[in-house]
């Protein structure tokens, strides 16, 4: 069993039982890897998925350091969860592990089969 993500609420399920809230450009960075069927990504390509534009050419390690500070935030989300972010030196990031996403209209947790609370106690 793998844990999951709702992408219409923000969560992550775990199968530990853990309930984890995300925020904006994190749940874009996570569709990112999602999409990826872990495959590398580079700082480019995630930075263009969280804010739909490549880096601007005069501040490009203020905003790059931007990113590392979410993927770091989305990093440290994770590490209750069986995925996990991985650097990759020269290359960029990956994730390793799998997420089952849920669809809108499931109404149960694919990893423990409880009913989805309305407003769920957070644990990160």
């Amino acid at each position: 069993m793998n844990d999951a993500y709702d992408p219409l609420t923000g969560f992550i399920h775990c199968t530990n039982g853990g309930i984890i809230r995300l925020s904006g450009v994190v749940r874009l960075i996570l569709m990112a890897f999602l999409q990826s069927n872990g495959r590398p990504l580079t700082f480019e390509f995630l930075f263009n998925a969280a804010w739909g534009h490549l880096p601007d050419a005069d501040y490009p390690e203020d905003e790059l350091g931007a990113l590392r500070v979410h993927i770091h935030n989305l990093a440290k989300k994770l590490l209750g969860c069986s995925a996990h972010i991985e650097s990759l030196w020269g290359v960029g990031y990956r994730m390793v592990g799998k997420f089952d996403v849920m669809k809108p209209a499931a109404g149960n947790c694919p990893c423990c089969g409880r009913p989805m609370p309305d407003n769920p106690a957070l644990t990160n």
